[in-house]
């Protein structure tokens, strides 16, 4: 819904441009979007074993400085969907785990990985395809210093992907070490949630997983 939203934007804000006549010269009004690739038009989620995000940007300086924003946007959305689903995953360990422990605990546990998860995945996110317009008048400020030499652009699409076996992967491994670290310190409880939460995940047993930590 993120990546649908944040496209679906640029497109209606693009289309605007059309008839105001801003885009370069010679595209007819009417006909931008059937003119847009097929993966800009329709953003697919997920194909292939992998997991497909599209950002877009508007009136950037240059094709770089719209690329850069547009790949922002789309790691965004990435951030957001790992969010997302740890999220829905530890509000799972809450209702089903039969582990107690205070709020401010699971809170604690939450902050921790998060974040990290998030970043991972901006970070091993691949770029798929780039596709902008060049504009003529488009608004905005002389490109900043070391800016590499290009017009401005009215939009700009980045299409980034990340493997779909690579989310569950980077997640466990940064549960596993916060686990870890829990039984380092002493808070037995709470390593017994963050391990029933590393075995949905996993589908693994819990027997022996945390003594092998020790």
């Amino acid at each position: 819904m993120i990546r649908i939203t944040n496209v679906a934007l640029v497109l209606l804000f693009s289309v605007v441009l059309a008839h105001l006549a801003g885009c370069a010269a010679g595209t007819p009004a009417g006909t931008l979007e059937q003119e847009l690739p097929g993966w800009v038009r329709i953003v697919v989620p997920e194909t292939d074993g992998k997991l497909y995000f599209v950002g877009g940007a508007s009136f950037a300086v240059s094709e770089v400085a719209g690329t850069r924003a547009a790949a922002i946007d789309a790691r965004s959305q990435i951030h957001a969907r790992a969010t997302h689903d740890f999220t829905e995953l530890f509000n799972r360990a809450i209702r089903e785990s039969g582990v107690e422990t205070e709020g401010i605990e699971r809170l604690s546990i939450k902050n921790s990985i998060t974040g990290s998860y998030g970043d991972r995945m901006t970070e091993i996110a691949a770029q798929e395809d780039v596709y902008y317009r060049e504009c003529e008048g488009a608004p905005g400020a002389e490109p900043a210093e070391n800016e590499e030499a290009g017009g401005p652009v009215c939009q700009v699409f980045v299409r980034l992907s990340v493997e779909r076996a690579t989310w569950d992967g980077v997640l466990v491994e940064l549960l596993v070490a916060e686990r870890q670290r829990r039984i380092d310190e002493g808070e037995e409880h709470l390593a017994d949630y963050v391990e029933w939460i590393i075995r949905q995940i996993t589908d693994e047993e819990p027997a022996g997983m945390r003594e092998q930590q020790r």
